[in-house]
């Protein structure tokens, strides 16, 4: 049995897909079996894929007749057909140093309690050109936190990095135990965005996180928005997921009533500013009552003010059964 099951999830990459595949060939840990995986790409990747699926240590090459819709369907289906102890998610357009798997997996393997492994990232463009590290989340930080190794326990990370957005950006810099993958994955395959964060948090209520500074994942990021109603949708869908986790985290015992409350009110304002961006007013309206409020909020309080009114008349709310008394004493 491999000790590690590498899950190439593909998806029109073909311009990508060669030079990840040899960066993970080339790997001088070579005790792994790969895994390809192609949700029904309209480019040439196919073809490319299935010359790499001559090389022994592929264990199949699977295509999907229609495209699934989720990248999480892809991470489910190749973890179902994975057999090594750990399970590396090598996305098909970011490339890995030779020494990738010789760094991490002596990481997990030095204590059982270990869940994740995940190194630090450089930014690389459509020429795989790096332009610096992708140090996601440093706000708020200390500035010198990915500049150090570190193991932390996993429900403390989650209740300190974790509650407002995941700080591990990029799946091809993880390395994860398979048997600690969650049984129930649904959740996040349903997901646009953030069904990378459902599967860190699930690994980190049981295990620990271990994180090296050393830059051995090149995560591609090359993405370029056709306008900025796009880029505004985007925003709208990783907002959306992220309305998933209040009530999860607080039925999994990681935060409180009220911090559930907080982070329920941190992702309303996010929404409105995802669909009502500041450009979209004109402060010459809006300052002679107030220049230090956006007015988004404004539109934000007004929102929750009906939802308030709302419940409060709802069938069963105090208001209504004020009224039947009111009623009947007549």
């Amino acid at each position: 049995m491999p000790q590690v099951s590498i899950i190439v999830p593909n998806y029109n990459h073909g311009r990508f897909i060669e030079e990840r595949l040899d960066s993970i060939f080339n790997q001088t840990f070579q005790d792994f079996e790969v895994i390809l995986l192609d949700d029904c790409s309209t480019d040439n990747s196919v073809e490319i894929l299935k010359k790499y699926a001559q090389n022994p240590q592929v264990k199949g090459l699977y295509v999907n007749e229609h495209n699934s819709g989720s990248p999480f369907a892809q991470w489910r289906k190749g973890i179902a057909f994975a057999s090594g102890e750990y399970i590396w998610i090598a996305e098909s357009d970011d490339i890995a140093a030779p020494d990738f798997l010789e760094v991490l997996v002596p990481l997990l393997s030095a204590n059982p309690k270990r869940g994740i492994a995940f190194c630090r990232s450089w930014i690389i463009d459509e020429q795989s050109q790096a332009h610096g590290f992708h140090d996601y989340g440093t706000d708020g930080f200390d500035s010198r936190r990915w500049e150090q190794d570190f193991v932390v326990n996993g429900r403390e990370e989650i209740r300190r990095h974790f509650q407002t957005f995941s700080e591990i950006i990029n799946a091809s810099g993880v390395l994860f135990r398979r048997e600690a993958f969650p049984a129930d994955f649904a959740p996040a395959e349903k997901m646009f965005r953030c069904g990378d964060w459902y599967a860190w948090v699930s690994i980190l209520q049981d295990c620990d996180l271990v994180y090296i500074a050393r830059p051995l994942n090149f995560f591609r990021n090359c993405r370029r928005w056709d306008s900025p109603a796009a880029y505004r949708l985007f925003l709208r869908q990783v907002v959306m997921d992220k309305f998933f986790f209040p009530q999860w985290f607080f039925k999994s015992g990681l935060i409180n009533a009220s911090e559930r409350r907080q982070l329920y009110y941190r992702f309303l304002r996010q929404w409105v500013d995802a669909w009502m961006p500041a450009e979209w007013f004109s402060r010459k309206f809006w300052s002679p009552f107030h220049k230090n409020v956006p007015p988004r909020y404004v539109l934000f309080l007004v929102a929750g003010c009906l939802s308030w009114v709302r419940s409060w008349l709802s069938p069963g709310s105090r208001c209504r059964k004020l009224f039947k008394m009111v009623d009947k004493s007549k």
